[in-house]
């Protein structure tokens, strides 16, 4: 991740992600489901892909209790 971050830096760069902590930091994402697009924005700003960001994590925290 650290790689990725310093080839980026003062770049503008198109990243596509399957693993939403890759573009946790991104200035703008787009968000596509089923080839279109769905949102703009970044994580900040909430929505659809925020929503899925934090329902992940809820799902990764609760799957470590259970094996903790």
């Amino acid at each position: 991740m650290e790689a990725l971050e310093r080839l980026m830096k003062n770049r503008a760069s198109i990243v596509i992600a399957h693993h939403l902590g890759t573009i946790l930091h991104a200035d703008m994402i787009f968000f596509m489901k089923d080839h279109r697009l769905m949102e703009q924005g970044s994580y900040e700003a909430g929505g659809l892909y925020s929503g899925l960001s934090e329902s992940r994590m809820t799902n990764r925290r609760a799957s470590m209790r259970r094996r903790g």
